[in-house]
């Protein structure tokens, strides 16, 4: 059952999932985020096919639900998007009531007019990027590996939250107080205004934003990169305690991509299963989405 999942307490990785979310709160800055080169690491360009095999040796230490090598939560995960992505999705769906109720006023308005997610985005008339999108999510903690930034764990896995402003209750772990210890603790910049857009936030330094800087360039849709950019950002898209964090600095367009994100989630979370996929059964479409949005060589 989904309950079962991002369960953080009565887990046989608590210890190491804790240990994790304590260093990254208590070593994640942004004068440390401002001074470090997130991307590119060198000239040096690589095919996402040439990285697969480096990465699936990555284990996320942030993850309380598995120990397995990478690739097969990233086969789950594009399996279960492929069961579950239907571009007539009824918006509304996607949220509780209790959710849906505390949308500002005129995103739920929008929701009602459009009802569903092609209406919402009817730009979009290939959805075939979001399966590509499902596969390639994490493969940004290929900054762990010593051959590219050869980060510790907190500064590259876990969920991410911004800097420089006051740490939102909604994020995991808030009540251990552990962000407290932050030598930056209660030291706010002010330098964003109110629903100045998450684009303008500094959040950690993580997978996300570097897998984001590695695919800006290609053909998947910005919709697409920004599912990359903030999938982790659970505070706000999927609040532990139910209410959603830093809402004072979204922009419509962050509202407007919300369903995107739990679409996401419903996938990204809910796929793990005993059932492993051999890779092999998949290898050939997924190639395929790649080489279609992607092309050759990319900036690592």
């Amino acid at each position: 059952m989904e309950i079962n999942f991002r369960n953080y307490k009565n887990s046989d990785r608590q210890e190491l999932v804790e240990h994790t979310y304590k260093k990254m709160y208590i070593e994640q800055t942004l004068e440390k985020k401002l001074n470090t080169k997130i991307y590119p690491i060198s000239d040096k360009k690589y095919k996402i096919i040439d990285i697969l095999p480096l990465f699936d040796k990555i284990t996320d230490d942030s993850d309380p639900d598995c120990s397995e090598g990478q690739i097969v939560h990233l086969l789950q995960t594009y399996i279960s998007m492929k069961q579950k992505f239907n571009k007539d999705m009824n918006i509304k769906d996607l949220f509780t009531v209790n959710e849906y109720n505390n949308l500002p006023l005129k995103i739920q308005k929008i929701f009602n007019e459009k009802k569903t997610i092609q209406n919402l985005y009817p730009h979009i008339q290939n959805w075939n990027f979001i399966y590509l999108i499902a596969f390639l999510h994490d493969i940004g903690k290929i900054m762990l590996d010593k051959n590219f930034h050869n980060l510790p764990q907190h500064f590259s896995v876990g969920d991410i939250f911004p800097l420089g402003i006051k740490f939102s209750k909604s994020n995991i772990f808030y009540d251990k107080k552990w962000h407290e210890l932050n030598p930056e603790y209660e030291i706010y910049n002010n330098k964003y205004e109110n629903n100045c857009g998450f684009d303008k936030l500094d959040f950690t330094i993580s997978h996300d934003y570097y897998l984001y800087k590695v695919l800006e360039n290609t053909l998947i849709p910005k919709e697409g990169l920004y599912i990359i950019r903030f999938h982790s950002f659970y505070a706000f898209h999927s609040p532990r305690n139910g209410i959603r964090g830093y809402t004072q600095y979204a922009s419509d367009n962050d509202w407007i991509n919300l369903p995107l994100l739990k679409i996401f989630q419903k996938s990204d979370l809910y796929s793990k299963t005993r059932d492993i996929p051999k890779f092999e059964d998949y290898q050939n479409e997924i190639y395929d989405l790649i080489n279609t949005y992607c092309g050759d060589k990319l900036n690592w």
